[in-house]
């Protein structure tokens, strides 16, 4: 009983604590969760403000070339001389509108920086793609090799064969609605024709302000693939129809992008426990920001790419292990390891408290039921005087003393009562201590019950009871008497309460085999089907207006069970004829009125006793 009380209170503890636990490391893993999205919005708008400056860049070298190119002649002198002497400038073209390579001259002799230069963009010339005025002319099939940027898509109304899908790039590049930086024109696609991307045109609005490009020809940026490698050229349509411009240093390039963005200071709490890589179309470093410096194969936690002409490029960002494994380090740590031990705590007191106070009342239960037991063993022998004295005063009356006769009739009958409540009371002591034992012997069953319907017949007779009896088990077997007359006791105990005045009760026997039955029904007011089991707990008594009243502990059907077990067999109650299967001669029994017991038996044959 201890251990299983400990039991029960240990779980009232460590039930509640481990649902506590469990919603602490939900509650936890949410904060983490919260507190890295929200790290990561965050980073997404610093890399945003970076695209921001390098898309600021080009928009003033994009405005700074188109008014160098606009003010100057496009002869092959003025080329050649930009290309030596401008910093941001590699090598100087001019096209003119018919698709002739005007500058560099293919017939005036070629240094290796030209022909290298004419080698890197032979498919844009001899594709005439600068000269295909948008939304008009058919897009020219590449040859195989040089692959176009994958910033932009042909036409759908490319001819078939001809279109050629943007170049796959290795890794997932996250994108965001961009609120801090709105591309400006000429870094906006106005169609699918790759000529109307990157452009400037003086159809098209440009930015607010005096910061837009000026009116004038169409000029712009034109992305391509050298290999892996991006070229960009700057592009000027002249009134002529010719095109000029000039492939942008690519070293100039990332020097000005690298002075254009600044260093992440340590104590940025977002930038400043990471690294900052540019990077390429082939996934290759061209720059990195911060002190971390992440090792070969580590993963990036956040990759924007950039807008506009340099579109194959993107910004990573690596975070240190130090600020991967911050995001764990929430301050609601401290408060939930508190909060539980609070709780364990106040369970514990609790559990601890209640076991003390189980422990008293056993101990208090227990001193009531030796004391019961002692009182019981004390008056057992005192009743037993009584009775016999009753009995041997019965016989020496006068036969016509009827009322000596009636009042000795009286004391008899309540000792009876009182023997019988006694006997309860210690059989249900020596079964809650294991220590109740069977003496099998040899004896009729049908004796021993007519034995107990003599003792009930005043009973029955004075509620106006009409007892039926139909005894079937004549056959000497191996039965503890005393068992059976106890369980007989019991239920005509129960006959006596609940039958209705005047009713009718049966009291039958039967015998089969080994096993002998007795089976008891009233005329009383019957016993729920739902509570066919609960009539058999200890102590339990039916709330109901027709038992209210009733005196008795509450224990003769657990002792008439237990006894009917030990011997074997089972008491039950029967609630439908389907419960007398079995039990021979059982038909026309089950009336369906009142309560219904029947008691099993395992009495073998006397003589296999024996």
């Amino acid at each position: 009983m201890r251990t299983r009380i400990a039991a029960v209170l240990v779980l009232l503890v460590v039930v509640p604590l481990g649902l506590l636990a469990w919603l602490g490391v939900r509650v936890a893993e949410a904060d983490r969760g919260r507190i890295a999205r929200t790290f990561d919005d965050l980073l997404r708008s610093k890399l945003g403000e970076t695209d921001a400056l390098v898309g600021r860049l080009l928009e003033e070298r994009l405005r700074v070339l188109r008014s160098t190119f606009e003010e100057t002649p496009a002869d092959a002198a003025t080329l050649d001389r930009r290309s030596r002497s401008h910093p941001w400038l590699g090598q100087c073209f001019l096209q003119g509108a018919d698709g002739k390579v005007i500058f560099p001259a293919l017939d005036g002799g070629l240094t290796p920086d030209e022909r290298s230069f004419l080698d890197r963009f032979a498919p844009v010339f001899d594709g005439k793609m600068l000269l295909v005025a948008p939304h008009d002319a058919p897009v020219p099939q590449l040859p195989a090799g040089p692959v176009p940027s994958p910033s932009w898509t042909r036409s759908a109304s490319a001819p078939p064969g001809q279109t050629r899908q943007p170049a796959a790039d290795p890794a997932p590049t996250l994108s965001w609605p961009r609120s801090a930086f709105t591309p400006p024109d000429q870094f906006r696609p106005r169609s699918e024709n790759p000529t109307a991307r990157f452009r400037d045109s003086p159809s098209s609005p440009g930015p607010a302000g005096p910061e837009g490009p000026p009116p004038g020809p169409e000029a712009g940026w034109f992305p391509w693939f050298s290999g892996s490698d991006l070229r960009l050229l700057f592009w000027l349509r002249r009134p002529d129809g010719s095109v000029t411009g000039a492939e942008v240093s690519r070293p100039r390039l990332l020097a000005d992008l690298i002075g254009a963005i600044p260093e992440p200071s340590p104590a940025d709490p977002v930038l400043g426990k990471g690294a900052v890589l540019l990077t390429d179309s082939a996934q290759r470093v061209l720059f990195r920001w911060g002190s971390f410096l992440p090792p070969a194969g580590h993963p990036a936690r956040l990759r924007v790419g950039l807008t506009g002409p340099l579109s194959s490029w993107a910004l990573q960002f690596h975070a240190s292990p130090a600020l991967e494994n911050g995001f764990g380090n929430t301050t609601s740590g401290f408060p939930l390891l508190a909060g539980l031990l609070a709780v364990g705590l106040v369970l514990a007191g609790l559990a601890v408290f209640l076991y003390r106070e189980n422990l008293r009342e056993l101990r208090e239960a227990g001193q009531r039921v030796s004391f019961v037991n002692q009182v019981s063993h004390e008056l057992k022998t005192p009743l037993t005087n009584i009775r016999l004295h009753a009995e041997l005063l019965e016989q020496d009356l006068a036969d016509d003393d009827d009322t000596g006769r009636r009042r000795l009739a009286v004391v008899i009958s309540e000792s009876q009562r009182l023997g019988r409540l006694i006997n309860n009371v210690l059989t249900f002591s020596r079964q809650q201590r294991d220590r109740l034992a069977l003496k099998p012997s040899p004896a009729v069953p049908d004796d021993l019950v007519r034995g107990v319907l003599e003792r009930f017949s005043p009973f029955l007779a004075g509620r106006q009871v009409i007892l039926e009896t139909s005894l079937q088990a004549g056959r000497s077997v191996a039965v503890d008497g005393d068992a059976l007359e106890q369980i007989l006791n019991n239920l005509l105990s129960n006959v006596e309460k609940y039958a209705a005045a005047g009713g009718q009760a049966l009291v039958a026997t039967r015998q089969a085999g080994d096993t002998t039955w007795v089976l008891v029904r009233d005329a009383g007011p019957g016993i729920p089907p739902d509570q066919a089991g609960f009539v058999f707990e200890p102590f339990a008594r039916l709330h109901d207006s027709l038992t209210e009243g009733v005196a008795g502990a509450g224990i003769g059907l657990t002792i008439s069970r237990e006894l009917a077990r030990r011997h074997g067999g089972d008491l039950r109650l029967v609630g439908r004829p389907e419960d007398l299967d079995g039990v021979p001669d059982a038909a026309g029994l089950f009336t369906g009125r009142g309560a219904f017991f029947l008691a099993s038996l395992s009495c073998p044959s006397a003589g296999g006793a024996a």
